[in-house]
């Protein structure tokens, strides 16, 4: 009886620092039109400080976040995505209903890694503080104690772990593969699991790039905490450094998903610079 082989590759950590390269040759091919989408999914991210609406799109997220894969896709092949390549999902309804439920699940077990993280913090705060911070007030989140702070900040790193985990290779496997959510949570946990070498080197890389992205935004926050008139040139900047770090987010979670999980090369073509897929 032959072993049945698993429906991904495993890779060296070598990969993780070539998946860097690959992704921003990709986002090269079509930059602007890229940023467009980008921008277009910060808009849409303001609106989850607008009630229900905040909920609409946290459902949506893995949606959305099929549609800059979709464009990341068709930039590979060469076509010149448009911004309603963003929505694309949204016209699939078999695909749609499984990542609208992956984006309950997501906001399910992140509130739930917040709230063990957070256990015993939260009754330290008052209620018109606690109020405020759902609202997203900026000078409220300041003005906590720093250690409840920290607290806070570990917590909302835990929940984008947890949810961020779940759905890396979750979602191209709905969409790509067309598998159902739990055969692609599982799946998409497994292939990350087994080639965590290469996923760790592309995330210390993407970690040590998105450094300016943090002190940029820290430096806008103490600014406006501090009651000093933020310069619109430097929000600016913070907003373009934080659309661009999105974009090369996405674009490696497309580039380590076509390979560890071989995903044709739409049109033929070879996912690495160079012309060859090096395994």
């Amino acid at each position: 009886m032959t072993e049945q082989r698993p429906p991904y590759v495993i890779l060296p950590a070598g990969r993780g620092m070539a998946w860097l390269t690959i992704s921003l040759v990709l986002l090269r091919r079509d930059a602007l039109r890229l940023l467009l989408l980008g921008l277009l999914l910060q808009f849409l991210a303001g609106l989850t400080q607008v009630g229900a609406l905040g909920i609409l799109f946290v459902l949506s997220v893995p949606a959305l976040s099929a549609g800059m894969l979709q464009a990341m896709h068709g930039v590979e092949a060469g076509m010149r995505p448009s911004p309603t390549t963003l929505f694309v999902a949204f016209g699939r309804s078999d695909r749609l209903l499984r990542l609208i439920l992956l984006g309950g699940l997501m906001i399910g077990l992140a509130v739930g890694a917040v709230a063990v993280v957070l256990s015993g913090v939260i009754s330290g705060l008052d209620p018109e503080t606690l109020v405020r911070l759902e609202q997203g007030d900026v000078d409220a989140l300041l003005s906590v104690d720093p250690a409840i702070l920290e607290r806070l900040m570990l917590a909302l790193a835990v929940g984008l772990l947890v949810s961020g985990t779940l759905s890396f290779f979750a979602v191209p496997l709905i969409w790509f593969k067309n598998l159902p959510l739990g055969r692609a949570i599982m799946l998409g946990l497994s292939g990350m699991a087994r080639n965590w070498k290469p996923l760790l080197v592309l995330g210390v890389f993407l970690g040590v790039l998105g450094l300016p992205a943090v002190l940029i935004s820290s430096l806008v926050l103490t600014l406006s905490a501090t009651g000093g008139e933020g310069s619109p040139l430097l929000t600016l900047l913070m907003l373009s450094v934080a659309v661009v770090y999105q974009l090369l987010l996405f674009a490696s979670q497309y580039v380590s998903f076509r390979e560890i999980f071989a995903l044709p090369s739409p049109q033929g073509r070879s996912p690495s610079p160079e012309g060859q897929l090096v395994a």
